[in-house]
């Protein structure tokens, strides 16, 4: 069982003990532990959760594509895509050659590249990511939010 596996029993055996005992239980010094049915359902589960998670990030990046497809930044050819180890990384390939300035600005939504209320930034709290990368066909990578640089040069796409 892994670390998230034991984090979710952990909650689960806490959760029913709070029905049980009619909305709350005592506090305890150490954690609860998990039980031997969570240790038996939720390796099962697990994998289900983080499927239907990353499937709510991918269904947010195409939404992200066809907004700025049919926005004054069509020609821009802007593609996004969940990425990232935990899905929650939206990432945007840009046809255009970009620079900081204009990463900025979409990611801000400054003036004309407010194309969604309070910009790139907005829609990632609005879906649940944790940062944005743009990118364009140099390859330079600007990160933003909790994105570092490294995590950005190495991001791989959630299907």
């Amino acid at each position: 069982m892994n670390k998230y596996s034991r984090n979710i029993a952990a909650a689960i055996g806490f959760g029913y003990c709070a029905v049980i005992a009619g909305g709350g239980c005592e506090q305890r010094p150490d954690p609860p532990q998990p039980s031997a049915l969570s240790e038996a359902v939720l390796p099962a589960v697990a994998p289900v959760i983080a499927q239907t998670s990353s499937r709510g990030q991918v269904d947010a990046a195409e939404r992200f594509t066809r907004i700025y497809a049919s926005s004054r930044f069509t020609a821009w050819n802007l593609k996004a895509e969940a990425a990232g180890a935990d899905c929650r990384v939206l990432r945007i390939r840009a046809a255009i050659v970009l620079d900081i300035s204009m990463a900025e600005a979409m990611h801000y939504g400054s003036g004309a590249y407010d194309v969604y209320t309070g910009g790139v930034q907005q829609f990632c709290r609005d879906h649940s990511f944790r940062g944005a990368v743009y990118t364009d066909p140099t390859e330079r990578v600007f990160p933003f939010e909790t994105v570092t640089q490294q995590e950005a040069e190495s991001l791989t796409a959630c299907h």
